[in-house]
């Protein structure tokens, strides 16, 4: 029997600026595909029709209020900003073997969330981020590849909206 593999460590980069030993928490952007219930005459059960996919989000907090983070508040392009999130995940057996993740998201931060302030406690910045590009690799493979802007999604290699693009004349 294996035992799963657990994120052990991570680290955080904004448009190529580190983060490590700052950044305390990681929200990467959840992968949903809008879908709309369909019946029609014939059918026996209603089946899901793929319509899309639901927008790209993500969030993460440092553990100070970071010069070089604020500074991108308040860009307009929807994939300036690039931010990457690294990984080192470890099934805790004798292996010992760590595998690294690698998720780049490009896009704009949403909200700067300053918290509260009281005397003694530390203050964090939250951080989110409306996501027009996302890439997941794992073990230096490319799994899923998104650009919203450019109509790609490209998932183990295989872009699902090819036939789409080229039927539009894109």
């Amino acid at each position: 029997m294996k035992i799963p593999r657990f994120l052990k460590h991570f680290s955080v980069f904004v448009d190529g600026n580190g983060y490590a030993g700052i950044a305390e928490e990681v929200n990467l952007p959840k992968l949903s595909v809008k879908m709309e219930e369909f019946r029609a005459g014939g059918m026996d059960i209603p089946i899901d029709i793929d319509l899309g996919q639901q927008k790209l989000e993500c969030d993460f907090v440092l553990a100070e209020y970071n010069e070089e983070v604020l500074r991108l508040w308040g860009i307009r392009d929807h994939v300036q900003v690039k931010v990457n999130f690294k990984g080192a995940i470890e099934r805790d057996d004798k292996s010992a073997e760590f595998e690294p993740v690698d998720v780049i998201v490009q896009g704009r931060w949403r909200e700067l969330d300053f918290g509260s302030w009281r005397p003694g406690d530390k203050t964090v910045l939250k951080v989110q981020m409306s996501v027009g590009y996302f890439k997941y690799s794992q073990k230096g493979r490319e799994l899923v590849e998104i650009d919203a802007v450019n109509m790609k999604r490209i998932i183990n290699g295989k872009d699902m909206l090819q036939g789409a693009r080229s039927a539009i004349g894109i």
